[in-house]
């Protein structure tokens, strides 16, 4: 196991990119956890700010790829909308400029909502449902996507287009 030096000089510009590299290891971590682990060790929050950029600029750092992988993950019968994925991102540590950058460059949300419905269901709908469920699953299903992000309208525009109501 790795020890880390504790007896550190707290004002040196190595000594604060040291513990961020440690920190970061082999794993992907945004600027904003490395920032915070830094300032949680003691480090200005001037030298954070300063090392982290210096990380960027290196490559060691990289939150668009994080944001991407964040947006993968969040496809199919996992998908949410915009707004959640932006708190999603924004929890993890990638800055904010970063996650607008590319949300704005992803699906929208009527596409990913269809992907949803689609994958969910398994069928590229519209899928017919008898009339006294009708209404108990529209009300299902428009609970899981508020959950999931999704504003009332699209939830509404995007069930009625993929539901029937049979006899």
């Amino acid at each position: 196991m790795i020890q880390f030096d504790a007896n550190i000089d707290f004002s040196s510009h190595s000594a604060a990119r040291e513990a961020a590299v440690f920190y970061i290891g082999t794993s992907a971590k945004t600027s904003g956890k490395v920032n915070d682990y830094l300032i949680r060790k003691g480090f200005s929050a001037e030298m954070s700010t300063s090392v982290v950029s210096g990380l960027i600029e290196d490559g060691y750092i990289n939150d668009e790829r994080i944001a991407r992988a964040i947006l993968l993950s969040r496809r199919g019968a996992q998908a949410e909308g915009r707004p959640r994925l932006h708190a999603r991102m924004l929890s993890r540590g990638v800055s904010e400029s970063i996650a607008e950058k590319v949300l704005s460059e992803s699906l929208s949300d009527s596409e990913t909502i269809t992907d949803f419905l689609r994958c969910f269901f398994k069928s590229d709908g519209p899928v017919a449902v008898s009339r006294d469920k009708y209404r108990s699953t529209l009300a299902k299903v428009s609970r899981l996507l508020v959950s999931r992000g999704y504003s009332y309208d699209l939830i509404s525009y995007a069930l009625s287009n993929f539901f029937i109501e049979v006899e």
